[in-house]
């Protein structure tokens, strides 16, 4: 939510000026030209990327984006509703086309490329038939050798597709220029008569087991005494009488068992006792016996994986070839000290007070590693001895297949391979290839994302359409509604291509199109207000179908400009009850924060009627601003936590008394009078309103028929733009100041009717709570 709003450097605005105190729910009013347009349109512009404030996107409705929203297409009756819809609709089009070209592109590959495949698949077959005869015979010949290769391999291969694909790899692989020996059946089979038998297999290397813990470090471990909590008063008595470790097991039993006496003595313990002994142990100490935890449990283990090595050393049937008798002795052996210092780290766990040693001169643990590697080498030494062997055989075994592959490829089928390549090279070369086919597609699917991305910019036409329809019959439009256009985009849903064509219904129940040159301005500013807001409203009361969106500012204009009674209501009530999904949702709701702006006091107080008083308005949710015009451009006051907006005939008084206010502070100093240029102008208009609408004394032409000339001069100013304006007297109050202009104000009042609206004026001039004061 943004909070603050700098109208600096604006249009109509004094410098200086801010929109400050920003809620969420915030109404402007001000009169025309005031510059609420203005606000809307600078906040729309305001970048909230790199502030602190939860708003993603800026929504405005002002008069601009009627012009901009509202277009006409070509065919009759169509229209489009949003910013960027005739764009997005225009560049649809274009896409669509290209799209439609590329797909035919591939279809015509594809049916080359399938075309091309039975082609191939018909040549393989006639080449694989060739090999049939002479692949028999040498399968035959060399099978009495196949026993000196690996299980189930052979030397000929046993199908002709077999024989063809890897003759065909051979090939590609090797360069028959560089294939200097000229090999026959027989040389080939003097060469598998060397190749020696296959015989041992390598040894699994033993994984060594590592011991975390070295002997100096266990006998630090065994020696250290666990200190006690030198501010408990019991731990000198304690230490000097050998008590700790005894201390120590009973309060553990005294947990583990849930006993309120002395597991020892049976005697019952307040819980002072108990605290005191509690207190004779630190953290420290509770660290240090963790420590021998940890290391019995790690000897433990150490113990366990040497055991299991031992024992898979002298019964794994795969290790019978090497001879570990030595190392398994010595391994056991050293095995012995590691036993013994796990005794005495279990001696430790039960008397931690009490220094301990191993006793032992060399470290077990470095010697159990030191035999585990003598063990790890030979089975590598062994292993090596194997590898040589095997090494060998396979360097020969490669070296014959190769020059049996030689010799097939570029002697005993050479004619026929030959044949084969230059039909599939024919076949190949009419073939689209994969690079042709991967750049059509990745131009399709390219082409599929900025359609895509286009029609995120347009709405869905199909539910927008239902709920504009509904509302225009809600408010009287019977026989004018909206349809979709009869055609559409290919490959698009004709509920996503943002046109409308708006149509009256004819008596024989056809559907006419509207020429949308006759639509006046309320009507095209209800069917765009309608089209924008639908975004945001769920006519369900729910906002379950608009959470997707992004967390939105929302700021709505004077959205009931050139409006009937009827379309004010509803659009009035739409927006009332869109603030309370604000409300009710706010957590879930896409729109955070609403600003209204108007010059109709009515619209305002009908939207703002939820947040009009204090009670209803106790959470500050709401704010209420008022725009001002002064000699240096409008300025705004506010935010109140009530509306002191009460109908436009007040806030005309209320400016009088403003400008009254303003000149008197001005007087006897040594500042300027104030210019007050729209001061004539709001006379007029509340003269308009009082005698002209309320008290109906016909025009301000027989009004001017005063004998107070003040009155006459004033009242033919305020008649100005009237062919019956009053001669050239209204030339003279161009040299009247604004004070002139005041008291000939008041004395309309005081001599109209023998001075009968007198005590209306002075009424009207009483000073009011909030208005504005000078010094």
């Amino acid at each position: 939510m943004i909070t603050e709003v700098d109208l600096s450097g604006t249009p109509c605005f004094a410098p200086g000026t801010k929109l400050t105190g920003l809620r969420t729910f915030n109404f402007i009013f001000g009169p025309n030209g005031s510059g609420k347009t203005t606000i809307s349109n600078h906040i729309g512009t305001m970048n909230f990327d790199s502030s602190n404030s939860e708003i993603e996107e800026v929504a405005v409705f002002n008069r601009d984006y009627i012009r901009e929203a509202f277009r006409t297409r070509q065919a009759p009756g169509h229209i489009t509703l949003g910013k960027d819809s005739s764009e997005a609709a225009d560049e649809i089009d274009r896409l669509t086309t290209k799209l439609n070209e590329l797909r035919e592109t591939h279809a015509t590959m594809r049916a080359n490329i399938e075309a091309a495949k039975k082609r191939e698949d018909a040549l393989r077959k006639e080449t694989q038939r060739k090999l049939t005869a002479r692949r028999k015979a040498l399968a035959q010949i060399l099978s009495k050798y196949d026993g000196v290769l690996p299980s189930r391999r052979t030397f000929i291969p046993g199908t002709n597709a077999a024989l063809l694909n890897k003759m065909l790899s051979h090939e590609s692989q090797t360069n028959q220029h560089e294939t200097t020996t000229q090999h026959d059946i027989d040389s080939i089979i003097e060469q598998i008569k060397l190749i020696p038998k296959a015989g041992a297999t390598e040894v699994q290397e033993p994984q060594i087991p590592q011991s975390e813990y070295s002997l100096e470090v266990i006998e630090e471990l065994l020696r250290r005494i666990p200190p006690l909590n030198t501010d408990s008063e019991m731990a000198a008595f304690a230490s000097a009488h050998h008590l700790t470790d005894w201390i120590s097991k009973g309060l553990d039993l005294l947990v583990e068992e849930e006993i309120p006496t002395c597991p020892f003595c049976q005697r019952e313990l307040t819980q002072s006792i108990i605290t005191g002994l509690k207190n004779l142990f630190n953290t420290e100490r509770d660290t240090q016996l963790e420590s021998i935890k940890q290391a019995k449990k790690s000897i433990s283990q150490h113990i366990e994986q040497v055991s299991n090595l031992i024992e898979k050393l002298r019964s794994d049937p795969t290790y019978n070839s090497i001879d570990f008798d030595g190392e398994i002795q010595a391994i056991s052996d050293a095995l012995t000290n590691v036993k013994l210092i796990e005794d005495r780290i279990e001696l430790k766990e039960l008397k931690p007070s009490t220094p301990l040693s191993t006793g032992l001169a060399s470290d077990p643990m470095q010697d159990t590693e030191g035999y585990l590697n003598q063990v790890s080498n030979k089975v590598k030494s062994y292993n090596q001895t194997i590898q040589a062997g095997r090494q060998k055989r396979t360097q020969m075994l490669t070296e014959v297949e190769n020059s049996l592959f030689d010799y097939l490829t570029f002697t005993e089928f050479q004619t026929i391979l030959a044949q084969h390549k230059e039909k599939l090279d024919d076949i190949i070369r009419c073939k689209p290839s994969s690079t042709d086919i991967n750049r059509i597609e990745s131009e399709i699917t390219a082409t599929q994302n900025s359609i895509k991305a286009e029609e995120t910019k347009l709405t869905s036409v199909g539910s927008k359409m239902e709920f504009i329809n509904e509302l225009l019959t809600y408010i009287g439009f019977t026989s004018f509604s909206l349809i979709t256009p009869p055609t559409t985009h290919a490959n698009n849903d004709s509920a996503s291509v943002g046109q409308y064509v708006l149509i009256r219904h004819a008596a024989d129940s056809t559907n006419v199109p509207i020429d949308t040159s006759t639509l006046s301005e309320g009507e095209r500013t209800l069917l765009t207000f309608l089209y924008f807001i639908t975004k945001y409203y769920d006519d369900s009361g729910s906002p379950v179908n608009t959470t997707h969106l992004p967390r939105t500012l929302l700021v709505i204009d004077d959205p009931i400009a050139s409006t009937d009674a009827e379309t004010f209501f509803l659009i009035t009530n739409i927006i009332r009850q869109l603030l309370k999904q604000v409300s009710d949702f706010h957590k879930i709701h896409p729109v955070k924060q609403v600003v209204v702006t108007s010059h109709n006091t009515r619209f305002l107080k009908e939207v703002a009627y939820s947040y009009l008083s204090e009670n209803n308005n106790d959470d500050n949710i709401a704010g209420f601003y008022l725009i001002s015009k002064t000699d240096d451009g409008s300025v705004i006051s506010g935010p109140e936590a009530t509306s002191r907006i009460t109908n436009e005939y007040n806030d005309l008084w209320a400016e009088i008394r403003r400008c009254r206010n303003l000149i008197k502070s001005t007087q006897g100093r040594p500042v300027p009078s104030p210019k007050l240029p729209l001061l004539g102008n709001v006379m007029r208009r509340i003269i308009e309103s009082y005698f002209l609408d309320i008290g109906e004394k016909g025009t301000i032409t027989s009004l001017g028929l005063s004998t107070n000339k003040k009155v006459a001069i004033l009242l033919a100013f305020c008649n100005s733009t009237s062919h019956s304006a009053i001669g050239s007297e209204i030339y003279e109050i161009s040299s009247w100041k604004p004070m002139q202009l005041l008291n000939a104000f008041e004395e309309v009042f005081s001599t109209i009717d023998d001075g009968a609206h007198r005590g209306h004026y002075e009424m009207m001039m009483r000073a009011r709570t909030g208005d504005p004061t000078f010094s």
